[in-house]
């Protein structure tokens, strides 16, 4: 990938994403964050759906590494004018198309930072690389410019840093420098800090343990339900893991109160009603068709491993009652994860559907694409007759809300390939084993996907030279939640 040219904001590339901010962006389709906004309309990570559900009104929130502002825009129209954010952005193409999307979005509780945040005052050596995503402090003998640097610690006391409800901590490899800059603030705050801890596939657990030793205990978020649940010792991490939260006890509290975090993994109490799945499957759009055939329990004479699979259904169906207490949920999700694996027998293939939705729902992400990938090739075949009796989960939250009509099979060859699709990478533009476009061309030709297949396969096309711009197509011709950015594929200016 080529570096970026240096471009004025008002030639900027200006995207809709979820949440109603607009991102100024350069217009280049090799760089990260214009192709990720334009594919997904929304930033790649998980933790951005999170961040989004428990911001409020008045609250204030440090981002530390910026960048084009994904975080900050979706954190500004969350805490509203009453809010306050503070973004930090060392670098000055950055912040400069930063500072176009806060005038944009009339984001005047929003203030601009421009320095690295390091664990002393003065000047770094900065790498500004070629996807800015990667900007970083340089690494000895690398080229580098001199910019600005400064402490968590100076900029709480000078900004009059008070109540800070979350800080994002994302400078590519020097969170340990920036946690122990900011120590005082750390000790004498309670912010619920999300950290990343993974680059170029490298964990780093040496942040973690400098906030633990402030009284800051570490949490991962599960995807399906989002909420955070501790992380254990030892643990080992998903390889998709790029952020972890970390919060002292007091504001845990205060988010297990809201229903968003779960201290720990209790037990007890987690046997689901016995007609949850029934209920269940009735309600969701995809099942109602098939819920008078599927049975709603195991038969006395039922074959191996189906009473767990049921019991497994019936956990996951609890798991999404209204309300429940955020220990309770994830209890019932492991049960249903736990319950579906110990199931499993050769074959079986819509249980190890069930099974991959498990697993995404739980953080398990790894796991999921790995198994639909295997039913990826099994579901290209015709189905044999009476292979969707038994029930099963829908592999997504999309297709669990999309009814399968006209045919079953198509619907499930679709569902199947576009959640292995959004799961096996970030975004299709990390894709570099060959396969780039075999999936998004397979999904082309089926009508049940969604318009971010559509935008996946152009952008394909476009950044490996195969298509020379947008092009109109059905599925991204009109506004929806599904696709924001209509004027994009449709003008013909472009």
């Amino acid at each position: 990938m080529s570096s970026v040219p240096e471009i004025s904001p008002e030639e900027a590339l200006v995207v809709n994403v979820r949440g109603g901010a607009r991102v100024c962006v350069p217009p280049f389709l090799n760089q990260i964050t214009p192709y990720v906004l334009l594919e997904q309309e929304d930033w790649f990570e998980d933790e951005i759906r999170f961040v989004r559900a428990w911001l409020q009104p008045g609250m204030r929130v440090v981002d530390v590494g910026a960048n084009y502002g994904v975080y900050t825009l979706a954190a500004a129209l969350r805490v509203g004018a009453a809010g306050r954010v503070w973004a930090i952005e060392p670098t000055p193409q950055c912040a400069a198309f930063l500072r176009r999307s806060l005038e944009l979005n009339g984001c005047r509780q929003v203030q601009l930072i421009e320095t690295v945040v390091s664990d002393r005052r003065g000047s770094v050596r900065f790498a500004l690389k070629a996807l800015s995503e990667t900007n970083a402090v340089a690494a000895p003998g690398e080229a580098a410019v001199e910019l600005p640097a400064r402490t968590l610690d100076e900029l709480a006391g000078e900004l009059g840093w008070s109540a800070v409800d979350f800080l994002k901590l994302d400078v590519e490899g020097h969170e340990l420098q920036a946690v122990g800059g900011g120590a005082r603030f750390l000790r004498e705050h309670s912010p619920l800090v999300m950290i990343e801890v993974q680059a170029n596939g490298t964990f780093d657990h040496a942040p973690l343990e400098r906030l633990a030793a402030l009284g800051y205990a570490a949490y991962r978020l599960l995807p399906g339900p989002l909420i955070l649940v501790p992380v254990a010792s030892g643990e080992a991490w998903d390889r998709f893991q790029i952020n972890l939260f970390a919060c002292k006890p007091d504001r845990a509290a205060k988010l297990a109160q809201a229903g968003l975090l779960a201290p720990e993994l209790r037990g007890e109490d987690v046997d689901p009603p016995a007609d949850a799945w029934a209920r269940y499957a009735a309600a969701a759009p995809y099942a109602r068709a098939f819920a008078q055939r599927w049975r709603s329990k195991a038969g006395l004479f039922s074959s191996g491993g189906t009473a767990e699979y049921f019991d497994g259904l019936t956990a996951f169906a609890s798991s999404r009652v209204p309300d429940l207490p955020a220990g309770r949920r994830w209890a019932l999700l492991e049960r249903a994860f736990h319950a579906v694996e110990a199931s499993l027998g050769p074959g079986a293939p819509l249980r190890r559907l069930s099974y991959a939705r498990l697993a995404w729902e739980l953080g398990r992400r790894a796991v999921a694409a790995q198994v639909l990938a295997e039913l990826g090739k099994v579901v290209e075949a015709p189905l044999p007759a009476g292979s969707l009796v038994e029930p099963f989960l829908a592999p997504s939250p999309r297709y669990e809300a999309l009814a399968w009509a006209p045919d079953p099979a198509a619907w499930l060859r679709c569902a199947v390939l576009e959640q292995f699709e959004r799961l096996r990478h970030f975004s299709s533009i990390f894709v570099s084993d060959g396969t780039e476009l075999a999936v998004v061309d397979a999904l082309a030709r089926m009508p049940q996907r969604s318009p971010e297949m559509e935008r996946r396969a152009q952008l394909l096309r476009m950044v490996t030279g195969r298509q020379a711009g947008p092009l109109p197509a059905e599925l991204l011709r009109g506004r929806t939640e599904e696709n924001l950015n209509q004027e994009f594929w449709c003008s013909p200016s472009r």
